[in-house]
């Protein structure tokens, strides 16, 4: 069995939204065994996001759609924006590569995109070929590897998007790390979700720490305290969008119970969410 360079993959930088009239743009990629699989892949969340899951060693059980999915070495699974999903468990021997990407404007190629149902396809020739280049060239660290890896990554993505058989176009943010834009975009995809930051490092393949610096670099504040800034705005939204009453937002929110919720609005905003919600009627 080959053995891949699973870090050299999780450290590549990808800047996809230079290349000319490119239909899509590449957010990030990861790759994953049974050692470094995380725990929070496990558990139900979904992206505003697509994902593409190359299968390159041993099988993996997915849950997606309602549905478990037993995908093999050779299988590629596509999975839309929005669709619940999580990892089951994984073999031994499981090898996966990961690529994130998000549309660049909405057309009609995008609306019969977005609309699709997770998809199951076998990994062509071609894309075996562009896999075993990401790997290799993101190995070596230079800049020239790096952008053939990228070229590799797109190339990748094409393919697979020809094999299902749909267009479509995309974007990719400037301006940021691709690590903070892929914990933030779990963030706020799964509002439900109370992460820690250990979940978010495991799922960035990165640690805490490392994490945290990217954040204070990038949002100007640590990443512990983006976290309760972002399920703070989330709640405000919520008490002044839904008519709902605060026990049934907390529990949207993923909070144990209605007083959590209320000591953490209130010591994140300075007011409980009954006076929140006051304040907006009087507005």
């Amino acid at each position: 069995m080959r053995t891949y360079d699973i870090n050299s993959v999780n450290t590549l930088k990808l800047s996809s939204s230079h290349i000319g009239d490119l239909p899509f743009s590449v957010c990030w990629t990861s790759a994953s065994n049974k050692s470094n699989a995380d725990n929070l892949t496990y558990r139900n969340h979904h992206h505003a996001f697509f994902e593409l899951h190359f299968i390159i060693g041993g099988s993996m059980d997915y849950g997606v759609d309602g549905k478990n999915i037993t995908l093999c070495c050779g299988e590629f699974l596509l999975i839309p924006p929005k669709c619940i999903h999580r990892v089951i468990c994984c073999d031994e021997q499981f090898v996966k590569l990961t690529v994130a990407f998000n549309l660049k404007e909405e057309n009609e190629a995008y609306s019969d995109f977005i609309s699709m149902k997770p998809y199951v396809r076998k990994i062509s020739a071609d894309m075996e070929r562009d896999i075993e280049n990401i790997f290799s060239d993101s190995s070596h660290k230079s800049f020239y590897r790096s952008e053939l890896a990228e070229l590799s990554v797109i190339g990748a993505v094409l393919r697979a998007v020809e094999v299902i058989g749909v267009t479509c176009a995309m974007r990719k943010d400037e301006g940021c790390d691709d690590r903070v834009l892929k914990a933030k975009a779990l963030i706020e995809d799964n509002t439900d979700i109370f992460f820690t930051c250990d979940e978010l490092a495991s799922y960035c393949r990165m640690s805490a720490k490392q994490l945290g610096r990217l954040f204070k670099k990038y949002e100007n504040m640590g990443l512990l305290e983006y976290i309760h800034y972002q399920k703070a705005e989330t709640a405000k939204r919520m008490l002044a969008e839904l008519d709902l009453p605060q026990k049934k937002i907390a529990e949207l929110l993923g909070f144990a119970d209605a007083r959590y919720f209320g000591k953490f609005f209130s010591r994140n905003t300075g007011m409980t969410p009954a006076e929140y919600k006051n304040s907006i009627s009087k507005d």
